[in-house]
């Protein structure tokens, strides 16, 4: 402590040298402590118990914590008991650290050691740390009892104070260093085994407790006295208060991948030592930590730290960052050159936040005519526009502070009262406008202050922008856009829509004005025409307060539902008409702001400063967002199959790729899954998919498991996404093959050894036939006769069981193609046949056609879920046998699959289509009667069209080519999102047979070469 300063400062540069070159892709040691977010776990949250000894990554991913009442595992969304079948016998819950070793994963408990191969110990030792060499040899660190080794043959050397091997029985923590040399710190302080038993560290006597060692091979040691760095077992230096630190009683240390230094105090800070300086993760009033007892990092590269006494925390790099001005009322910001920003606040003056993060005040104290100021702009000049509520403008140049009215040569009988909004045009004219009364625009240039009215009347201007010709946009409140002829002094109303309420006005750097409105988004106008981006499009909020565009051409929007931004590709391939929706991302409290409404109304209202960084007021004061270093939604999460569970009762784990057979008989199969990816785990979604039994992939959400009931047997492959919600491009997958094993009737071998049993009692009976007496010959012919009407009768219940869905009793698909489908071809044919050249017009009413209706339930996942499966299933039943009794018996009904229905009116008036859909729909409205329960209103989405599709060129499309076109009448009445119904009719032009297979794929392609056309019924 009492080397000369000059040394001391030299260490310091050299440390900060190291750490500068050291590790990659941990939280980044450039950036200040306030940058980061944190977010902390509890017993009210998951943990067991708020004392987190350790934390600990296992090789699956899972992160694991150490406390008093067992270790628990966690996946990003929910705790679980680590190993807890480990624990059923262990005299103590009480864990204290945890390791990966070649016997496993070990736990350190005040009772021993817990692992499937767990070193035998004496009774009751109580086990602080343990760590393992290259070797094999575990070293033990216990509370009472010295240090244990136990080596790879099973025997234990004892090193405590009683021997001589070392100082002291109280052993607070292990280290091994690259060459294998082993550290204890104890009551004592610090020790090193030197083969023989452990020597003590000159200079490092204090209680010692956590250590790490760097990528440079230093040591560190937290001590109650400070932390100590030791270099080749000597004590190199102690930092105390005298270097930065607030505390000297540290209680734990950790050397991240990036060469930073996280410290624990006994006081709950936590530090960071980087550039040989010390920084403390600020504070929160409803975080009160206790002492921080172990740190760790995760794959990701995120800080974690457990407590003495409130359980867990993660740090995360934010992607907003809460800057140093607090109000809530702020109205405007700007920046000087000096790199300041500048905040317009309501009843607290001006608030300046200064490039080292100082903020300061300008207020009536020091001249300002009013607290509450209502605009702050900088001009090109470094002047500071300052408008303020009734008392007009003021503005700030040199240290000073000056009325508008002591800087102008020229002054008007009317001013500017309050004023909402400064504007320098291109010709260097400052603009105010005050948006709270019927004032004139004014301009300042050269000491000349002038006004200028509009339009006769009342008028309030809200905003002003100037394109690249020099043209300036000016937005009023009621009376929407003008434009502005710097020549002719003139203001001419600019053609836009009327019915909107503006918001602001900007022009981006391809020169097209954008306007932001209050309630129906915003609209962008192109050379011929003017966009409309809202909700229904994608964009995140119709009230949108301001707009910017940042460095890379990204769009910023801050409105009262939180930040948003939109890449400029993806906006330039929404107006080219490449994508029918906006992709965005969506910035809130999670990202670390303090609250997610954003302030407007004064201009400016957002603000992108100099070093491309954007800043927005909200209603708990400014945040800034750095666009090129958005880490918070960076990477790909991945995927893990973690089990399934059948029948709500047996759990069974499973293996990514692998293969599970399902038991015969198993009615529900829940599939769970997770995502090991923790620095946003509120934004990982899922998709999954039942390949054989869902036709697309289904969004999960945030939910991490999925349940299937009643599937046929058959092998089918379960796949799930993961995904993160600002990316969805970018995913991880993983699947698993499920065999749904079949009962022994339902076996194709079962079938035919039964085939081959009645024929050998049909052959047996022959024989027998020949062998009796003539007299008996005819009861012989009648036993035969009734043996082959039972065989007939067991073939057609063994093909019915084949060709019939077996819940509903409907024929299913594979009845519709092998029995049904060669009639409906030979109809085909003959009615193409038959056609003549002078009766092939349109259909008359009267026409027979047969009818092709797809019919599909809505809601019934939310009926499932709401009253069960067994209830789903029933209900699915009745819906089955109305549309049973609703057709002839000639006519065909078919279960399609999941809640979708076919049903084929054979021989039917074309007039007649139409109306038996809406005859199906009115009975789905009334409710489905189900036994012993109320009728269900079910809402149906029904498409259909008639076979022969066309009347002219009738074998232009086949059977399967006639259920496509219902197929795509469905779909258009399912992708509008409510219940419809939608006939598929003939356009004027009959497709060529090469076309077909084209616009059967691409149902727009197929409209608009008129091949046929889609309409409401």
């Amino acid at each position: 402590m009492s080397r000369h300063f000059c040394v001391k400062r030299g260490l310091l540069t050299f440390i900060a040298v190291i750490f500068a070159y050291s590790g990659c892709f941990a939280l980044d040691p450039a950036l200040k402590m306030n940058r980061f977010t944190t977010e902390c776990f509890n017993s009210a949250g998951g943990l067991p118990q708020n004392t987190v000894a350790d934390i600990f990554q296992d090789s699956d991913g899972y992160i694991h914590f150490a406390t008093q009442e067992g270790a628990v595992k966690y996946d990003g969304k929910k705790f679980s008991p680590s190993d807890p079948a480990l624990f059923e016998g262990s005299a103590s819950r009480n864990v204290l650290k945890i390791i990966s070793s070649v016997n496993g994963i070990l736990y350190a408990t005040s009772s021993g050691i817990v692992s499937k191969n767990a070193p035998s110990l004496p009774a009751d030792t109580y086990v602080n740390d343990i760590i393992t060499e290259k070797n094999g040899n575990i070293w033990v660190a216990t509370y009472s009892s010295g240090i244990i080794r136990i080596s790879t043959d099973g025997k234990q050397t004892l090193f405590d104070k009683a021997n001589g091997r070392i100082n002291s029985d109280v052993i607070t923590d292990l280290a091994v260093d690259g060459k294998d040399r082993i550290f204890a710190t104890t009551l004592e302080g610090l020790s090193y085994f030197n083969g023989e038993k452990f020597v003590p560290v000159d200079g490092v006597y204090a209680f010692s407790y956590r250590m790490t060692i760097d990528s440079s091979g230093w040591l560190w040691v937290a001590t109650e006295r400070g932390l100590a760095l030791v270099k080749e077992m000597k004590l190199d230096y102690i930092y105390t208060k005298e270097d930065g630190l607030r505390s000297e009683s540290l209680r734990s240390v950790y050397s991240d991948s990036k060469g930073s230094l996280w410290i624990g105090s006994e006081k709950g800070e936590l530090i960071r030592f980087t550039n040989g300086k010390f920084s403390y993760l600020p504070s929160k009033t409803d975080l009160q930590l206790g002492a921080i007892i172990s740190i760790s990092e995760d794959r990701e590269k995120n800080i974690w730290f457990g407590t003495e006494v409130t359980g867990a925390c993660i740090v995360r790099e934010g992607s907003v960052f809460q800057a140093g001005i607090n109000s809530g009322n702020i109205r405007s910001i700007t920046e000087t050159s000096d790199g300041a920003i500048w905040a317009a606040t309501f009843g607290e003056g001006i608030k300046i936040l200064g490039k080292d993060e100082t903020v300061t005040s300008l207020t009536s104290a020091q001249g300002l005519r009013n607290d509450s100021a209502t605009s702050v702009f900088a001009d090109r000049e470094n002047r500071i526009w300052i408008g303020t509520r009734r008392s007009g403008v003021q503005v700030f140049q040199n240290g000073k502070l000056s009325d508008l009215d002591s800087l102008a040569k020229s002054f008007s009988e009317v001013n500017p009262v309050s004023p909402t909004l400064f504007f320098q045009d291109s010709r260097n004219n400052i603009w105010i406008a005050d948006r709270h009364s019927n004032r004139p625009l004014f301009t300042w240039k050269d000491g000349v202050l002038r006004s200028f009215k509009i339009k006769e009347g009342e008028i309030s201007v809200l905003d002003i922008a100037e394109n690249r010709s020099g043209t300036l946009f000016i937005a009023t409140m009621k009376d929407g856009l003008f434009t502005f002829d710097s020549v002719k002094e003139e203001f001419t109303p600019f053609e836009f829509r009327k019915d909107i309420k503006i918001s602001s006005i900007f022009i981006d750097r391809a020169d097209r004005l954008w306007v932001s409105t209050q309630s129906k988004g915003i609209f962008i106008k192109l050379e011929n025409d003017i966009v409309e981006l809202n909700e229904s499009n994608g964009f995140y909020s119709n009230t949108v307060h301001d707009i910017v565009q940042d460095d890379s051409g990204s769009f910023w929007f801050s409105t009262n539902k939180g930040i948003f931004t939109v890449a400029e590709n993806d906006l330039n391939e929404f107006l080219s008409g490449k994508k029918d929706r906006i992709s965005i991302k969506v910035f809130r409290e999670e990202d670390g702001m303090k609250a997610g409404e954003c302030n407007g109304g004064s201009q400016p209202s957002i603000l992108k400063a100099s070093d491309g960084t954007v800043w927005f007021p909200t209603i708990n004061g400014i945040v800034t967002i750095d666009p090129g270093k958005m880490t918070g939604t960076a990477g790909t999460p991945p995927v893990t199959l973690t089990g399934a569970l059948l029948d709500n009762t047996k759990y069974i784990d499973l293996k990514p790729d692998g293969n599970f057979a399902v038991p015969a008989g198993t009615k529900s199969v829940e599939i769970f899954f997770t995502s090991l990816y923790f620095t946003r785990p509120d934004k990982v979604n899922f998709d999954y998919m039942l390949a054989g039994f869902d036709n697309e992939w289904n969004n999960g959400g945030n939910k991490r498991s999925v349940k299937y009931t009643n599937i046929s047997p058959g092998n089918y492959m379960f796949s799930v996404r993961s995904y993160l919600s600002d990316t969805p491009e970018k995913f991880s997958e993983s699947s698993v093959t499920l065999d749904y094993r079949p009962f022994f009737y339902q076996d194709f071998r079962f079938r035919a050894l039964a085939g081959i049993i009645l024929l050998l009692i049909i052959l047996t009976a022959y024989h027998l036939k020949i062998r009796l007496h003539k007299l008996r010959e005819k009861e012989l012919q009648e036993v035969v006769r009734q043996r082959t009407e039972e065989l007939v009768k067991t073939n057609e219940k063994l093909r019915e069981s084949i060709l019939k869905d077996p819940m509903t009793g409907l024929c299913n698909r594979r009845y519709l193609f092998e029995i049904e489908k060669p009639r409906y071809e030979r109809m085909l044919f003959a009615a193409a046949k038959n056609a003549k050249d002078d009766d092939q017009g349109d259909f008359t009413p009267e026409t027979k056609v047969t009818g092709l209706f797809l019919i599909d339930i809505g809601g019934l996942k939310k009926i499932n879920e709401k009253k069960g499966y067994d209830f789903g299933d029933r209900l699915l039943t009745a819906f089955a046998e109305t549309l049973r009794n609703s057709v002839r018996k000639d006519d065909l009904v078919v279960r399609w699959g999941g809640d979708e229905f076919l049903v084929l009116l054979n021989t039917t008036k074309y007039d007649h289509l139409p109306v038996y859909a809406k005859k199906i729909e009115e009975i789905a409205q009334k409710g489905i009667e189900i036994t012993g329960e109320e009728p269900v209103k079910l809402s149906l989405s029904i498409g259909f069209s008639a076979m022969p599709f066309y009347s002219r060129g009738l074998n232009a499309l086949n059977f399967e080519e006639s259920l496509l076109m219902s197929d795509m009448a469905l779909f258009k009445a399912l992708s509008e999102g409510t219940a419809k119904i939608k006939q598929a009719l003939p356009g004027n032009e009959i497709p060529a047979k090469e076309e077909i297979a084209t616009f059967m794929k691409d149902i727009d392609s197929g409209i608009k070469k008129g091949f046929f056309r889609i309409e409401d019924i």
